[in-house]
This record gives C-alpha cells, structure tokens and sequence, in this order.
C-alpha cells in the first residue's frame, strides 16, 4: 500500500481499497468492471452461465460480425466509431467480506488512452483522472488492462501512461499489476 501525492479527502474511508483502471481504448477496463460484478453476485461460473448476468457498464460486443450493445444506457458510455466509450472516471464500489474484515473495493474505471480523438482529448481524460485520485487517501493499485493479443504498447499509449505514472510517487510502481481480458467465454453466452 502507498500514498501518493495527493490532498486529503474524508469522503474515502481508510479501509477502502482503491484500484485505477488505465489501459488503451478498447482494451476491456468497463467489461472487467463487468466481471468483477459478476464475480461477487455468482459463487461458480456455472452459476454466472444460468444466471442474469449484471451488466454495470454497457457494453457493445461485436459477436458474429454484429454489433450489440448490452446493458442500460448510460450517458458516461459512447458506443459511437471514432470515440472512446467510457468519457469520464467513473467509480464502482463493492462491498467485500472475508473473514472478520469488512472493506469496499472501488474500481476507477477511465477513459481509454488513446482515444481516437486526438492528444488534446488524452490530455482531458489525463487531467480528470489525476483530478479524481487527487482525492483519495491512498492508491493501492494500478490496473494497466491489455487486449489478449496485444505485445505492446503504440508509442502515444506509452507516452499517455508515462504522463500519468510521473505525476505519481515512485512508489507506485510497486503496485501496478498488468491484466489481460479475454472475452471469449462472454461471447459464446450471448452467441448461442
């Protein structure tokens, strides 16, 4: 666990465990949210592949060559060609028991980097993000999200999350994990 630098905020409490998602557009931060929420509701996949799925951030698939769009729509979501769906950070609280201890996770889900709008709009996504973990009392990770088939970053995705990382204490990098999602299993559910 580190501090970061930030100013004080009294709306997070202590014992929160706060987890950004950064990653490039596209790359599945909103469908991992997704997941994750699933994860609490079911105790087995088994009973997530039978049961309503929960659908937080909507999402579109391209499942058979055709676009659908899942779950309620939500003006911080786009589904259009040319822009990022997630336009702003948004966060996602999960309340966690194990054992004797009790905390909530908060997702941070933000906008892709990337986005296909150009550096001026990365720059936007960059300053809100800062702006919201300004205002939290600690980060305890940092999520960078990959596309299943991606071996590296694009050179302006680099520079985005080197932006983002500098303006952190060092000791961040000892709390950034990399995750890859893979969508395979969502999309036979749907695909049958």
């Amino acid at each position: 666990m580190w501090k970061h630098k930030s100013r004080k905020d009294t709306k997070t409490p202590d014992h929160d465990v706060n987890l950004l998602l950064l990653g490039e557009t596209g790359a599945g931060k909103s469908t991992l949210v997704n997941s994750i929420s699933n994860y609490f509701k079911y105790s087995s996949f088994k009973k997530a592949r039978k049961g309503k799925l929960d659908v937080l951030i909507p999402v579109c698939l391209n499942i058979n060559g055709e676009s659908k769009v899942f779950g309620k729509s939500d003006d911080n979501e786009v589904h259009e060609e040319g822009k990022s769906a997630t336009q702003n950070v948004k966060v996602y609280l999960f309340p966690v028991k194990l054992q004797n201890r009790a905390f909530n996770l908060r997702l941070i889900d933000t906008p892709g980097l990337g986005d296909p709008r150009g550096m001026d709009q990365d720059n936007v996504h960059l300053g809100n993000i800062l702006s919201y973990i300004a205002t939290l009392k600690k980060l305890h990770g940092i999520c960078i999200v990959l596309k299943e088939n991606q071996t590296r970053f694009t050179k302006f995705v680099e520079y985005c999350l080197k932006q983002m990382l500098t303006r952190l204490d060092k000791s961040a990098s000892q709390n950034i994990i990399f995750i890859t999602t893979v969508v395979t299993e969502f999309k036979s559910k749907f695909s049958r």
